[in-house]
């Protein structure tokens, strides 16, 4: 992890951060067309920031060009082939996991990565193809809106209104701050009993090391939001909507359809593996939009596509 002193880093951090926060600031006015709109790109950027962060991420291109390149195979094969994505693989190995925040950031975790290589599939589908199956159905999210979707949504039952608002002020300070320590805890890593409190606790830290209290109301707003968009999923028709998408996307860009069978098969296996905490498995494990269902929905998607 890095340890860095603050000085020139904070600076810099901050004020590139402060560029974004006004429109934070105001009561967060979404546009309701299709396109990304700069508010989403500031909620993106903030997450992104965050995440990184926490997380780690890893830079090495033999890994990350061939993630990328799957991803704009398939976003050529979708009907906004000119949408840009930025994809993080997170350097964490227990973040077993894909997920997209607003503004266009896919994040694969390197627990997925080793999970794909190590777990053999029951159907002899290619690894590449069930990764090009997780990334297809992030990009759906994405492309349909999902996630900026779902944060309206919180805040019109004013569920994160006050986080946002308070993002103007302080969280750039925040996310800056994060530059000159390591935070070094994996949310995955046992001792919290949810991500949002793991989540939760990070910001309190971070508060903690500036010598000021970032107030629970942004506390808990952006813990929820952060722990939703990477950890939680989506609602149910969302989810369905982002594996019927996603397998059309798939199918369109050259890739094994069967692929998302095998995947959701491989997401079986470490459930009935893991003891604990799996909440780190992220929608796939989601309690709302069962890996039963999801696993009886895409066979049906697939081998109907199939017998076409």
């Amino acid at each position: 992890m890095l340890k860095r002193t603050y000085g020139g880093q904070v600076f810099l951090l901050f004020k590139a951060i402060c560029l974004t926060a006004s429109l934070f600031y105001s009561n967060l006015v979404f546009a309701e067309t299709g396109e990304i709109d700069p508010e989403e790109q500031r909620i993106g950027y903030f997450v992104d920031y965050f995440t990184t962060r926490v997380h780690g991420k890893i830079t090495d291109e033999q890994i990350t060009r061939p993630i990328k390149k799957l991803v704009e195979d398939i976003v050529r094969a979708t009907e906004k082939p000119d949408m840009s994505f930025t994809v993080r693989v997170l350097n964490d190995p227990l973040y077993v996991n894909a997920s997209v925040a607003p503004g266009g950031y896919i994040y694969v975790g390197r627990g997925l990565l080793d999970m794909l290589s190590r777990i053999q599939s029951e159907m002899n589908v290619d690894p590449r193809d069930e990764l090009a199956a997780v990334l297809a159905h992030e990009v759906a999210h994405g492309i349909h809106d999902h996630p900026i979707s779902t944060i309206r949504r919180l805040k019109r039952l004013g569920d994160i209104t006050q986080g946002l608002r308070t993002i103007g002020t302080i969280g750039g300070l925040a996310a800056g701050a994060m530059a000159g320590y390591s935070l070094g805890t994996s949310a995955t890593s046992g001792l919290y009993g949810s991500t949002q409190e793991f989540y939760t606790d990070m910001l309190t830290r971070i508060g903690a090391g500036m010598g000021i209290s970032l107030g629970n109301a942004f506390i808990g707003s952006t813990s929820k939001m952060i722990a939703i968009l990477l950890h939680q999923g989506f609602s149910r028709n969302y989810e369905r909507d982002a594996d019927q998408q996603g397998i059309k996307y798939l199918s369109l860009a050259g890739y094994d359809p069967k692929a998302v069978i095998s995947l959701y098969q491989k997401f079986d296996r470490v459930k009935r593996m893991a003891q604990r905490n799996t909440e780190h498995v992220h929608h796939f494990l989601s309690s709302e939009y069962t890996l039963a269902e999801r696993i009886k929905y895409v066979s049906r998607q697939v081998l109907g596509s199939a017998g076409k």
